[in-house]
């Protein structure tokens, strides 16, 4: 009997053993698959030479935001109540509340570029955002003058995935400029939605 009650106790530990290290490993591949859904922004200005205009700290103040599930629910709020003005205002070149958002695309790379609305400009941009469903090798976001077309720079993502975020607040103000999006690299980029601040 005690032959038994010692069999016993030796595979409970290795039960409760074994249940530990799976818990362990999956904490550690959730943790791994976090650090690698993070990335870096890169700038380059009107001759594609690379810029700096904020720190890793205010990049990071940027994506925070769109990490917050509360903050999130509300951009997709935001999202379905613009298309709805969006849609009942067709005519108009501007609107007043500040936020342009637009809907799912996919960029091939036999067609590689979307204009944001058409090619509309914004006033005093603040951030362009994009929420990608898949990790393409490089997605740009690039700038041009409204009125003018010139171009003024671009903003990088690299092998980037969920919410991505490029501040334009480094633009000359009181100018408006329209936004393309690039898919530059050798896969698709799928967009579920995003939105242009400014003003």
């Amino acid at each position: 009997m005690k032959y038994f009650y010692a069999l016993l106790l030796i595979s409970i530990t290795f039960i409760g053993a074994g249940l530990v290290f799976s818990s362990s490993t999956v904490h550690a591949e959730n943790n791994n698959s976090s650090e690698d859904n993070t990335g870096t922004i890169q700038y380059y200005d009107e001759n594609n030479n690379p810029i700096y205009p904020y720190s890793e700290k205010e990049l990071e103040e940027f994506q925070k935001i769109h990490e917050d599930k509360t903050i999130e629910n509300r951009l997709e709020d935001t999202y379905r109540e613009n298309l709805e003005v969006q849609e009942k205002s067709r005519n108009m070149d501007t609107f007043s509340r500040g936020l342009y958002s637009f809907g799912e695309t996919i960029l091939y790379t036999h067609r590689p570029s979307m204009w944001i609305k058409s090619g509309a400009g914004f006033l005093n941009p603040h951030h362009v955002d994009a929420e990608l469903m898949n990790r393409p090798p490089i997605f740009e976001i690039h700038a041009y003058g409204a009125s003018s077309g010139s171009y003024y720079g671009k903003a990088v993502f690299e092998k980037q995935s969920y919410w991505v975020v490029a501040p334009w607040e480094h633009l000359h103000r009181a100018r408006s400029y329209k936004f393309k999006l690039v898919n530059a690299g050798s896969d698709k980029v799928h967009i579920k939605h995003g939105n242009v601040r400014y003003n």
